[in-house]
């Protein structure tokens, strides 16, 4: 009988490939969603004149998408390769944009794993704003909360900022209609009704509010490993969506390694 480990092997173990999760000690081998980012470096494109900064990154997978540098983030954003994240800085843009991956804003589940510093906060950690409207919907740590909100627009939800300094945390993020929800670590998600939400082909931004420059208040310090995207799909409506289990072997994988 086959058995299935979604994390990560030691060194030396023995594998045996033929099935279509080739195992490889040291790599997680499930894809753990249909959009997934992972700061491998080989799915980096490298600034030629910053280096160790990326100004491209390749999705993983079989269906690829290409996250670039926005303008403003003129030199790129920094790859730490131990233990392999991508490093986002306190009033710089570091910013990247993901465009053509949503294609339906207002149906759309949305991954983090990242790591924030114990005594400055992520700020601005995502935004996803509709082709052609001022406003958006971000995610923003500060004052030891995660605050899901829009830039225009009284409703938000907010819960603690877990793990600050000393692990990963997985933070997911999921948009129907006229509802928002936000769940961390696994746990049961908050939600509540909106107004106004994303619709339509958007754009993902990571450690930025949108493409343009300044906001400097609004970019903190943390660090990124992976994104994950669920287009069509509100994994945060019930309980424990089984579409979740590789994301959160993903995430108890990123917490047992140190990434």
């Amino acid at each position: 009988m086959a058995i299935i480990f979604p994390g990560r092997l030691p060194p030396g173990a023995l594998v045996q490939g033929g099935s279509p999760k080739t195992a490889m000690a040291g790599e997680f081998t499930e894809i753990p969603a249909p959009i997934w980012l992972t700061a491998d470096i080989s799915s980096f494109e490298f600034s030629e004149t910053a280096p160790g900064r990326i100004i491209a990154w390749q999705s993983s997978g079989s269906v690829k998408f290409k996250a670039e540098a926005v303008a403003a983030n003129e030199l790129g954003t920094l790859f730490l390769p131990a233990p392999g994240r991508l490093q986002f800085t306190t009033g710089t843009n570091c910013g990247i944009i993901l465009p053509d991956a949503i294609a339906e804003a207002e149906n759309v589940t949305i991954g983090l794993i990242f790591h924030a510093d114990e005594t400055e906060d992520p700020r601005t950690l995502m935004s996803l704003q509709s082709r052609g409207d001022d406003n958006y919907l971000f995610l923003s740590g500060d004052d030891g909360n995660l605050r899901l909100t829009q830039k225009t627009g009284d409703e938000e939800l907010v819960t603690p900022l877990p793990n600050a300094g000393t692990g990963a945390t997985l933070l997911l993020c999921a948009v129907e209609r006229d509802r928002v929800y936000m769940g961390v670590n696994g746990g049961t998600a908050v939600t509540t009704a909106t107004a106004s939400t994303p619709s339509g082909m958007a754009d993902l931004f990571l450690g930025c509010r949108n493409a343009r420059s300044g906001l400097h208040n609004k970019l903190g310090r943390f660090t990124l490993t992976d994104v994950m995207i669920w287009p069509g799909k509100n994994l945060l409506a019930g309980p424990n969506d089984p579409a979740l289990n590789a994301a959160k072997a993903l995430w108890a994988s990123r917490s047992a390694d140190g990434i």
